[in-house]
């Protein structure tokens, strides 16, 4: 049951357990001591039986929802430019300003400076907690894509 609308972690390792990581929005089970029922309805399971594996996995979960967010404002805003360009370019020129090569390059570019960019930056628990029933795009990404 939850409280107030908040997301709800459970953690288990018996069999009584399973009912409850099931309808948890996080279900965590132990991997050695843990039964196989409670790992097969667990969304994550912590195979050291360590409870600092499980601030560690709640991190880097965190870490990596908001880089695949970045990363997609990112490319959105490229790929949206690079159109608008082409788009633009063919019409006032009767041919496209960028052949194929220069945009395989600024593909490629985009792609590694963003992929080292989102890779390096450190996971940090302060950052608001996602609500899953929200999209991933969310209505202020989209306005600073600028569509």
């Amino acid at each position: 049951m939850k409280l107030s609308g908040s997301p709800c972690a459970y953690i288990g390792e018996s069999v009584s357990d399973a009912i409850a990581l099931k309808q948890a929005d996080v279900g965590i089970s132990m991997g050695k001591s843990g039964c196989d029922l409670t790992r097969n309805y667990a969304g994550v399971i912590v195979w050291e039986d360590n409870f600092s594996s499980i601030k560690n996995a709640l991190k880097w979960g965190r870490n990596i929802l908001n880089n695949l967010r970045k990363f997609l404002e990112f490319q959105i805003t490229i790929l949206i430019v690079c159109l608008a360009l082409v788009l633009i370019g063919s019409c006032i020129l009767s041919r496209s300003p960028l052949n194929i090569l220069q945009l395989i390059w600024i593909s490629l570019i985009k792609n590694v400076l963003a992929a080292v960019a989102f890779a390096l930056e450190a996971p940090n628990l302060l950052r608001k907690f996602h609500d899953h029933d929200k999209e991933v795009i969310s209505e202020s990404m989209v306005g600073s894509i600028g569509v």
